[in-house]
């Protein structure tokens, strides 16, 4: 934006420094950061970004990743509580160690309102040894 100033007429720049959220850098010092995780072998697993009074909650991505299995594994991961939403994500396969499902967004995706939880669930995957984890991590501003 270019503004003139009424004394001299000359032209300026303001420029507010941000970051890849467009959140300007005096609000980063507000901003907390918020991670949940589960784990388990044969069962459902639920993460929970916690809600906040008078802030919102922001999700920026997910991951699963797995212990050594011994079966294949199918799911619809599925992400209730943020605006537009809610998502699913289905996916098949292999779980023998590794990243099995990975999401980052370029930009974080906004709880349906301020005070209000993101809540991940991944269905149980049928595996007969080893561990499968969920991590979900976001922010709150």
């Amino acid at each position: 934006m270019v503004l003139t100033t009424i004394q001299e007429g000359a032209q300026y720049i303001w420029a507010i420094s941000a970051d890849r959220n467009g959140i300007p850098n005096d609000a980063i010092a507000q901003v907390v950061q918020v991670d949940a995780q589960a784990a388990g072998t044969n069962s459902t697993l639920t993460a929970t970004l916690a809600a906040a009074i008078g802030k919102t909650t922001y999700i920026e991505g997910f991951e699963v990743t797995s212990g050594i299995g011994t079966v294949a594994g199918a799911g619809e991961l599925s992400i209730s509580g943020v605006a537009g939403g809610p998502w699913l994500y289905e996916f098949v396969a292999s779980i023998a160690g590794g990243v099995v499902l990975q999401k980052e967004w370029i930009q974080a995706r906004p709880a349906v309102a301020p005070n209000t939880t993101i809540v991940v669930i991944l269905p149980a995957l049928g595996l007969t040894t080893g561990k499968v984890s969920l991590v979900v991590h976001g922010y709150q501003l």
